[in-house]
């Protein structure tokens, strides 16, 4: 299943995914009253209810990312390990089902989430050495999920290390 396609659209359908968590949840977890989430629980009970994901906005950023994700990926596995792709997991232990879509699984009890970051915000995580906030709940997410042991998070950004 490739991220981005026709299945990969089918099977998150109206459900709650890792990156999505942020507008479900506050950093300090509690649950987010807000417009944002509100309009996110409309849409994915309309996905519930039509079968259907409506096309959505993608930015310069996010196309970038794609491109990024791939080279991010090799440059781990010269460095790391292999990483083998996967398209999308789900886990409904809850009673509810969370999904998430990794940028890849290492070894069988590892993941890797990549970000393609402009220069400034690449600078800044190195200089810091903490992963952003605003991507905690979503590793945190994918660990829970993917029922796996670690993530290594994946800072990108051509050109810099």
């Amino acid at each position: 299943m490739v991220q981005g396609g026709e299945e990969w659209y089918a099977a998150r359908c109206g459900l709650l995914t890792a990156s999505e968590m942020k507008l479900i949840l506050t950093p300090k977890l509690k649950i987010a009253d807000n417009d944002k989430s509100r309009a996110h629980v409309w849409e994915l009970l309309a996905q519930r209810i039509s079968g259907y994901v409506e096309p959505s906005y993608v930015s310069d950023d996010m196309l970038r990312g794609r491109e990024d994700e791939n080279d991010a990926k090799i440059t781990y596995t010269e460095h790391y390990a292999e990483v083998t792709d996967v398209g999308f997991i789900t886990n409904d232990k809850w009673g509810f089902t969370l999904g998430y879509s990794p940028d890849g699984l290492v070894g069988d009890t590892g993941l890797i989430e990549c970000k393609s970051r402009r220069q400034k915000f690449q600078v800044e995580t190195i200089a810091s050495g903490v992963v952003p906030e605003e991507y905690m709940l979503q590793l945190q997410t994918a660990l829970l999920v993917s029922e796996r042991k670690w993530i290594d998070f994946v800072s990108y950004c051509a050109g810099l290390p």
